[in-house]
């Protein structure tokens, strides 16, 4: 995901954000230049800065030239993403309508995001958003077969009457 975005964007880096199970911050699941090592070790809560704003939103904000001075963005000292110029940012968005994360593109210089730019990495983020959700949902279905499975065995033991509780079989 993150390679197509770089790609289709020409972008310096990309970074990907997913809501965490509160849904109260966004915890940085994907990059590309830089920092890889933080790769689950930043967060931003939701509403605060541009990725946080656009994840409350649910709009998409692109800023051309001098993006630490929107009135929206925050500084994180351990970001490198700070010092760039341009920044793009979309949300992820589940096919219930229901955001659940933001890709944000940044570019070292000013660089003015077409129209169609943004569309497209729109579109992206939808599509991010269902593989997302079917993976989630094919998770889900798994752990409960499992579960089915565990709690037919039990069912079948206590069935048989061979349950044995210390040394005595009921």
């Amino acid at each position: 995901i993150i390679d197509l975005v770089i790609g289709v964007t020409h972008g310096d880096a990309c970074l990907l954000y997913l809501l965490d199970e509160t849904g109260d911050f966004l915890i940085l699941r994907a990059s590309k230049n830089p920092h890889p090592k933080l790769i689950g070790k930043i967060a931003v809560k939701v509403g605060e800065g541009i990725t946080g704003w656009v994840a409350q939103e649910a709009k998409p904000v692109a800023i051309p030239r001098h993006a630490g001075k929107d009135p929206r963005f925050k500084f994180f000292q351990t970001l490198a993403e700070d010092r760039y110029e341009a920044f793009l940012s979309v949300p992820i968005v589940a096919p219930t309508d229901r955001v659940i994360g933001v890709i944000n593109v940044q570019h070292r210089k000013a660089h003015k995001h077409s129209e169609g730019e943004t569309t497209l990495l729109s579109i992206i983020g939808h599509q991010v958003g269902s593989a997302i959700q079917n993976a989630r949902l094919y998770e889900e279905t798994v752990q409960r077969s499992r579960q089915i499975t565990t709690l037919a065995q039990v069912g079948q033991v206590i069935s048989s009457g061979k349950i044995q509780i210390g040394r005595a079989h009921v």
